[in-house]
């Protein structure tokens, strides 16, 4: 956790350092989560992605003509449904469905190609957690998984991007690659009864669409 209070205390500095003049943005988004856990399942189960859909804010500033520092909060479902292998057959059994919904702040640096139309973008993800359920396959309800897991999620992302002038606005279309950098359970394969494995972490593919407004510029 160190490394990551050192991160964003540096990214604070750079952002107050920044000239009060400078370019910044607000924009809205959405996004579509191919989401994912990453772990070792259990025996005859198998991880399967599940889609979700989510939607944020995100206020940008110029550090340059071509470095952009973005704050990026938005609420984004993820998890993962564990599928049950069953011998002589190709598809899998949907067996347990995980739901998890957090509340995130990815915090991105972006960098603008010369014609100022795509870029790449990397930063880290904190995520909060809201809720988590499982639900198994003939059982009725759902369990709570919240005491269970981690209420914050450590995650990196990395991603590629377009920008589409509409006129002032820009149409923002962007794919982008999470995946988390720790454990966000620690379970005694004994001690829970919900059949999960022992610790897993949140991956996912999210493609988005937003609209950005510049509303201040640089002299």
């Amino acid at each position: 956790m160190k490394m990551f209070r050192l991160l964003f205390t540096f990214l604070f500095v750079l952002l107050i350092g920044a000239p009060l003049s400078a370019q910044f943005s607000v924009g809205v988004f959405g996004v579509s989560n191919q989401a994912d856990l990453s772990g070792t399942a259990p025996s005859r189960l198998k991880f399967q992605s599940q889609r979700a859909l989510g939607a944020g804010l995100f206020t940008e500033f110029s550090l340059t003509d071509d470095l952009k520092l973005t704050f990026q909060p938005m609420v984004v479902p993820k998890g993962s449904t564990l599928g049950y292998n069953v011998p002589n057959e190709n598809e899998t059994r949907d067996s347990i469905r995980v739901d998890l919904d957090y509340f995130s702040i990815p915090v991105m640096v972006r960098v603008v190609s010369g014609n100022h139309k795509t870029y790449v973008t990397g930063g880290f993800e904190v995520g909060f957690l809201r809720s988590a359920t499982a639900e198994t396959a003939g059982v009725s309800g759902e369990e709570d998984l919240k005491p269970k897991l981690a209420s914050v999620d450590i995650l990196a992302n990395l991603g590629f991007g377009a920008m589409i002038p509409i006129g002032k606005p820009l149409l923002m279309l962007e794919l982008r690659y999470s995946q988390g950098l720790v454990n966000i359970s620690d379970f005694t394969p004994e001690g829970d009864a919900s059949g999960l494995p022992p610790q897993f972490k949140n991956t996912g593919m999210q493609f988005f669409v937003g609209f950005i407004l510049p509303v201040g510029k640089s002299n």
